[in-house]
């Protein structure tokens, strides 16, 4: 399996690479580079927001987050899809028609250039946070099959998706993670059939998952977590997806504000069934390893993989997997060096060179990489680090992105106020070690909301031509 595994790895890199290579011929400007030219039809918009939005986090990290808690996880699951519906239906076709390159140029626009670069800095954590997740279940996979050491594993995944994100830009990660999608969604889909062929059915599965002490506990959604954890999951998990900063650059890059919508309502359906695959493939890896000693639960998707599919078919949905990670690594390293060339660069620069800040993101990218490798070492579990994001990104940001579209009387003193005191709650509540058993997210929220109103309505008014762009998509 291992050489069959090893050709088929890297005749799939190679078209990544190519892809990257033929595609960066026809990114000539910073937002032929960053937004794909702003061009993006359904199916490439849809593709790439799926593909991004399903990576490690959700198809590694979620599947073994299941087969540690069960249905319990489903408190993690349905806001999840709250977020990404909501986001679809409340902003999207907003974002698409403000037509900006970031969230912070949106910071900027209502509020300061202040605003701005508080607000990329709390992008930066989360990207990279998320890049960190997807290296750290590159590593899973190749460590799991190939025998590979777990960090080299995530350098070599890193070293690819790094060249053919360089090369390309937006427009060669839609057309990688348009492939990358099929390959994800056809694997899963034979994983499904295959655990559930092994297992004897979905009734069967249940009843082998009750019917011992040790497990049945898992077929209960309220098993795990206390009414206190699942408030804050409703935060945590709800609200990145509506401020999500891979979301609005597909929103900025589609070419009309109905495919921007069209696109992200296709993400939240594809998310029922991630989840659904996510359960099976979990449940599967609890009959089948539950009793073995040292058990990685995030190596659960890939050993069922070597462990009930045959051959060929079992290869192609670990590269499936491959796909899945690469996928949402490669947007979140493209948004990190965009973020620098962008919402710094291009804010500093007295003469700022379109050219020269597609460079300047180009040459942040292995940056960031590196910087997602380092945090990955930082951490035992795929979600652990993906929480971590989540909980500094929201606190800090949440109510200034939003507020942008809904509070009129918001002021860039209001909104810097919630950011600083929002994100520094957030982190000082968890290295104060969560007092209470208050997950950080609620405290952090909580100092954002009062500095965000309090501070505004102590400030002056903010003139109206920082509402009028808003006001504008609101009529709209």
């Amino acid at each position: 399996m291992n050489f069959l595994f090893y050709l088929m790895l890297v005749i799939y890199l190679a078209v990544l690479i190519i892809i990257g290579i033929i595609v960066s011929k026809k990114s000539k400007t910073f937002e032929d580079y960053f937004l794909a030219g702003r061009n993006l039809g359904l199916a490439a918009t849809t593709a790439t927001n799926l593909a991004s939005w399903a990576g490690a986090g959700v198809v590694i990290g979620f599947t073994g987050y299941f087969f540690e808690g069960g249905y319990s996880m489903l408190w993690i699951a349905i806001p999840t899809a709250l977020g990404v519906y909501s986001f679809a239906f409340l902003l999207s076709t907003r974002i698409s028609n403000i037509r900006q390159y970031t969230i912070p140029d949106l910071l900027e626009l209502r509020y300061s250039k202040l605003a701005k670069w508080i607000g990329a800095i709390f992008i930066l954590v989360y990207m990279v946070g998320l890049t960190a997740a997807n290296f750290m279940a590159a590593g899973h996979i190749l460590q799991t099959v190939a025998g590979i050491d777990f960090k080299v594993g995530m350098i070599i995944a890193a070293v690819v998706i790094v060249v053919y994100t360089m090369l390309g830009g937006l427009k060669a990660v839609a057309w990688t993670d348009f492939f990358q999608w099929i390959i994800l969604s056809i694997g899963i889909l034979l994983a499904i059939i295959f655990v559930l062929n092994r297992v004897g059915g979905w009734t069967a599965m249940h009843e082998q998952i009750g019917a011992t002490e040790a497990t049945d506990w898992m077929l209960y959604p309220m098993a795990v977590f206390d009414v206190k954890t699942i408030i804050s999951f409703f935060f945590i998990f709800t609200l990145p997806f509506i401020i999500d900063p891979i979301m609005y650059q597909r929103c900025f890059a589609a070419r009309t504000p109905r495919i921007a919508r069209l696109a992200v309502t296709f993400t939240g359906l594809f998310d029922g069934f991630l989840t659904f695959g996510a359960i099976v493939i979990a449940f599967g890896a609890v009959i089948i390893f539950g009793d073995v000693e040292g058990f990685i639960p995030d190596s659960s998707f890939p050993m069922i993989i070597k462990e009930v599919i045959p051959g060929f078919f079992g290869i192609f949905i670990l590269i499936a997997l491959i796909a899945a990670v690469m996928s949402s690594a490669d947007t979140t390293l493209l948004i990190s060096g965009g973020t620098i060339s962008q919402d710094y660069y291009k804010s500093i620069a007295k003469k700022p060179d379109q050219d020269k800040a597609r460079k300047i993101t180009v040459a942040c990218i292995p940056i960031f990489a590196i910087l997602g490798l380092f945090l990955a070492w930082q951490f035992d579990y795929i979600m652990d680090v993906c929480i971590f994001a989540f909980t500094v990104f929201v606190a800090g940001t949440v109510l200034p992105i939003l507020g942008a579209f809904y509070f009129k009387r918001a002021t860039s003193a209001g909104a810097v106020a919630s950011m600083v005191g929002g994100g520094g709650t957030a982190i000082m509540w968890k290295i104060l070690g969560e007092p209470g058993g208050w997950d950080s997210v609620l405290p952090g929220l909580a100092v954002s909301i009062i500095l965000y109103f309090l501070v505004s309505f102590l400030t002056e008014k903010p003139d109206s031509s920082k509402l009028q762009p808003f006001i504008e998509q609101q009529k709209g």
